[in-house]
């Protein structure tokens, strides 16, 4: 049934079918890659430790956690923070585990987007996010790593281990961090009060005055770049994996790779236009911020459900587990992940301040024109 249903599959005009190369020819990354439907077309050059990389750097709890310190500080407190933050930390671990055996088994840059083509039967609705904006939540991105699967050597297994336990790695070391940083609170009442403009600077002014802050502040401003440069790369892969099937506007173009390097050059160029656009709509609207990172927080998050609850019911007879494989906890994990990402959507589209009126009601205000990114496309098999 898994032959049939990979011989089914349309290939791209600019790729070579399986039955065309010459299995002797290719690595067994390059086969498996073959047997999906695609040609090896960027460099495998990558290990563990940047597949890990990558989604550890999305999440980037580092800097994370200074832009919701204001939030959770006025919302719910220091114990309201360690509460849900080692909370969400847990479950979105079991998340990255579900995820974790599907990337096992479907290593392509497409990440999200494929397997939900993959597994899905008659069709499904599936939400491409190019994920741009951070902050809403820090514990979601765990498909960096999926989208790095062409690029990096021995996929079936690196992929899955680098998901599963950049997400681990970042929510235990992330613990700690939030205890330390709550252990050394001097003014709460002055924190909330704040006399800047960000609550975190005057956390840090209480503790080790303006040098100190300012040199925490640019630190963590660089940490933010590099975590943006994460997002922006998976982005690209995005791109190019969505453009190789043909389902961009200019498709042939925006999938082109450059011939030294092998990099989606002109899906980078689009990636970054759309990325200055949002930027430039959002400046001085704390509206139109709050609406875009929530947006795409949500889009993100239920993104995921789709491949999850596909595995497990309409994909089940395709999919052919990987060498690693949840094994009898697939399911009770998949439950546990379908649970809480359906949680996850309701807590998100509860009104942020109040009292609640129609612009801070998400679900009563209306979508900004920035929200282009979040892109809603529908699968449908290709026989």
């Amino acid at each position: 049934m898994a032959t049939e249903k990979r011989d089914s599959m349309t290939i791209s005009q600019s790729h070579d079918s399986p039955s065309d190369i010459a299995p002797k020819a290719l690595s067994n990354d390059e086969y498996q890659l073959a047997q999906l439907g695609y040609k090896q077309e960027f460099f495998r050059t990558l290990g563990l430790f940047e597949n890990w990389a990558a989604t550890f750097t999305t999440m980037n709890f580092i800097s994370g956690i200074p832009m919701m310190f204001a939030f959770v500080m006025s919302t719910g407190g220091p114990e309201a923070a360690f509460a849900n933050w080692t909370m969400v930390g847990g479950f979105s671990f079991i998340v990255s585990l579900a995820m974790a055996e599907i990337a096992s088994a479907l290593p392509v840059a497409g990440g999200i987007y494929y397997w939900s083509f993959y597994l899905g039967e008659l069709g499904i609705l599936t939400v491409t996010d190019v994920d741009f904006v951070k902050g809403a939540w820090i514990f979601f991105g765990y498909d960096a790593s999926a989208h790095l699967a062409e690029e990096t050597k021995e996929a079936s297994a690196v992929v899955a281990k680098g998901m599963w336990m950049a997400t681990l790695s970042g929510w235990l070391l992330s613990i700690p961090t939030l205890i330390l940083i709550l252990f050394c609170i001097q003014d709460f009442d002055g924190i909330i009060a704040a006399t800047y403009a960000n609550n975190w600077a005057e956390y840090l002014m209480q503790l080790i005055g303006p040098a100190g802050s300012t040199a925490i502040l640019v630190l963590l401003w660089i940490d933010s770049t590099c975590a943006t440069a994460s997002a922006f790369m998976s982005a690209q892969r995005v791109t190019y994996a969505i453009s190789r099937d043909n389902v961009l506007p200019f498709s042939r173009y925006f999938r082109k790779l450059t011939s030294t390097h092998r990099m989606p050059l002109h899906a980078a160029f689009l990636v970054a236009a759309i990325s200055i656009a949002i930027s430039t709509a959002v400046i001085g609207s704390s509206v139109a911020f709050s609406a875009i990172t929530a947006m795409s927080t949500i889009a993100t998050n239920v993104s995921y459900l789709f491949p999850i609850i596909a595995r497990q019911t309409v994909g089940a007879a395709v999919f052919v587990p990987a060498k690693w494989n949840l094994g009898r906890a697939s399911a009770v994990i998949a439950t546990i992940s379908s649970v809480w990402i359906c949680y996850l959507f309701v807590v998100l589209l509860l009104p942020q301040v109040y009292p609640v009126t129609g612009v801070s009601f998400l679900p009563l205000s209306p979508p900004p024109a920035p929200m282009c990114p979040t892109k809603l496309t529908k699968i449908r098999r290709r026989h």
